[in-house]
């Protein structure tokens, strides 16, 4: 079961069909990047496979998250990839998702690499 499904321009279905047209270099990927911001934010830290993240509102537009359903005390549970589901279909591997980084004021996702600082001169 997923959550807001959008046709042949989601994610999912993008997914499905770079593991069938070019299954090779899906299988050399350790992480999907889900927008430019997340790839700006991994390059920053030098590529750290720890730096691969995703906040809620963009997950929320993929469709590859759990429906999200009140607990009986009314509160909404953390988002949570739909893993059961996203790994059901062939080629599609889960665990190339990044992790879900919650919070108004979420922890940062990792440190900006020295080679970065030093190539952006940063102190």
């Amino acid at each position: 079961k997923l959550a807001n499904f959008k046709g042949a321009a989601a994610c999912l279905c993008k997914w499905l069909w770079l593991a069938r047209n070019d299954g090779e270099t899906l299988r050399k990927s350790t992480r999907l990047l889900l927008g430019a911001h997340s790839y700006v934010a991994y390059a920053l830290c030098g590529g750290d496979d720890e730096a691969c993240a995703c906040d809620p509102t963009t997950a929320s537009t993929t469709g590859l998250l759990t429906p999200p359903r009140l607990s009986r005390d009314g509160t909404v549970p953390e988002p949570t990839w739909a893993v059961e589901s996203i790994g059901a279909f062939d080629g599609v591997d889960p665990s190339l998702l990044p992790r879900l980084v919650t919070g108004s004021t979420p922890a940062p996702i990792g440190e900006v690499s020295r080679w970065t600082a030093d190539a952006l001169n940063l102190p």
